[in-house]
């Protein structure tokens, strides 16, 4: 609480909103408050079939998984909760080793993982359905629930390994114009 009550409303503000001068919307880069040694922060590390991240060294490169709609058609309830297992430990060790995505340092890795993606398959020529487990509602709602669960296991401390952003959850069904 006592770091909250420090910071300033515009503090605050700047913390929960994208700032496009440290990267993009997408990556949601926000911006650190020196004078408390908050530094800034990317969100959201893309997760949907891996973690988005440089490979530590050779050979040491995350689990890349296929894709959700593969997935999705095993109807294999524990394969998608050991998907999000494998996903939140390699992401929260990458956190730890202070790692960043493809995209410079700048983009360290944090606990916050962007998927499932589980939008539906609403049209065949949408450019993201590589991206989705199905155009059924309740097999993409059963798949994100393991997926998720698998994704915020508890650690040995009580914490959840990362945290998981449903992606794309509605109105995200056009490629171009689609704003932020």
């Amino acid at each position: 609480q006592d770091i909250i009550d420090r910071l300033s409303l515009s503090e605050k503000v700047k913390m929960l909103s994208p700032d496009t001068e440290l990267g993009n919307n997408c990556d949601t880069h926000t911006r650190g408050v020196p004078r408390l040694d908050i530094p800034q922060y990317m969100w959201l590390v893309e997760t949907n079939t891996g973690v988005a991240a440089a490979c530590l060294n050779k050979q040491q490169c995350s689990t890349v998984f296929p894709s959700p709609a593969a997935m999705a058609a095993s109807f294999n309830r524990s394969s998608w909760k050991l998907k999000g297992h494998v996903i939140s430990r390699e992401l929260r060790a990458y956190n730890n080793a202070n790692w960043h995505r493809r995209t410079g340092l700048e983009s360290l890795i944090g606990v916050t993982g962007f998927g499932p993606n589980i939008n539906l398959m609403r049209d065949p020529r949408f450019g993201r359905n590589s991206e989705l487990p199905s155009e059924d509602p309740f097999l993409s709602g059963e798949y994100a629930v393991e997926y998720v669960n698998g994704c915020q296991e508890l650690d040995k401390n009580g914490h959840p390994r990362m945290l998981a952003f449903l992606k794309h959850f509605t109105a995200y069904s056009m490629e171009a114009n689609r704003g932020h």
